[in-house]
């Protein structure tokens, strides 16, 4: 979530919106809206304890009054809480207001999300895709360890941010993550039929409603790989059902082919493609394996050069 200067639109829509201005649990002054999705708005505001400024998501007003919605918010909250790698977003507190309005505060994030430097930086060099994805595989890496499944890994939800010598990844929105109980019980949220998740980067299995695991993530990554290398995703139709069912029944165009004149390695097509099997067991078995292959294509992309 980028704080940059908002244009004079923004800044009137700011002062009509019903939360700017107003604190929230005694603890947080909200300060500017700064970007908002399907399940809540969120602003840039103060912890007022520490006089710091952070991130805080609040639940759309229409959504409060529904029991699933508001659990699968404070799952959201619970399962990144859990979370506290480098590359994952870190959460501050999370709640409910007086007037029992659902929250999640946040560290407030300077940087682009992963779809705009794609956008505006395609073609990238094979050192660059590595580190990137690298470092999301390292979050997803260790919320696998805590039991939890992404489930919505895709460019939009990973920030990049500049850091001294080079940039730092931070996977976000784990507002659709499917917690594993130590018990071995399926406590998703989706068993009534309630389908998350973004076709364009879907496993199959998922798409299919069947039971998932983490290489449904390691899926998704592979999606995210694909497009860092050729600058589009391996599935796209014009309606979500078109597109769920090419990833259950193509086989995607290998990126050289997408984008012959690029130069794209081999190496990290073979990873890419390798991810996107369609039977999981064919797959990474792990991020963090996942990880290793990428490391492993840019030894062999020295040994070539």
């Amino acid at each position: 979530m980028s704080t940059n200067a908002e244009p004079e639109t923004d800044r009137m829509a700011d002062r009509k919106d019903r939360w700017v201005g107003r604190t929230i649990a005694n603890k947080f002054k909200v300060a500017q809206l700064i970007g908002a999705g399907a399940m809540g708005r969120v602003y840039r505001a103060e912890q007022l304890s520490l006089g710091k400024p952070i991130a805080i998501k609040i639940l759309h007003r229409h959504l409060g009054g529904d029991p699933r919605i508001a659990k699968r918010f404070h799952r959201e909250a619970q399962a990144a809480s859990r979370l506290s790698h480098p590359n994952s977003l870190q959460i501050i507190d999370f709640g409910e207001a007086g007037d029992g309005t659902l929250y999640i505060a946040m560290e407030l994030l300077e940087g682009e999300d992963l779809q705009t430097i794609i956008d505006n930086d395609a073609p990238m060099s094979p050192q660059r895709i590595a580190d990137l994805m690298k470092q999301a595989l390292a979050a997803l890496d260790e919320a696998h360890h805590a039991g939890i499944i992404h489930r919505d890994l895709k460019p939009e939800n990973v920030l990049v941010l500049p850091i001294r010598g080079g940039e730092r990844v931070k996977v976000c929105d784990f507002g659709i993550a499917k917690i594993i109980e130590s018990e071995g019980r399926n406590t998703a949220i989706t068993r009534d039929g309630y389908v998350c998740g973004t076709p364009e980067y879907m496993a199959p299995e998922q798409a299919r409603g069947d039971k998932i695991d983490r290489r449904a993530d390691v899926y998704s990554a592979g999606v995210m790989l694909y497009q860092l290398l050729c600058a589009q995703v391996p599935f796209k139709a014009e309606a979500a059902l078109g597109t769920i069912t090419k990833h259950l029944m193509e086989r995607p165009t290998p990126p050289r082919k997408v984008k012959p004149r690029w130069g794209i390695p081999r190496p990290l097509e073979r990873v890419a493609l390798k991810a996107l099997a369609k039977d999981p067991d064919h797959r990474y078995p792990t991020a963090a394996a996942m990880a290793r292959a990428i490391d492993d294509a840019l030894v062999s992309l020295g040994d070539l050069a």
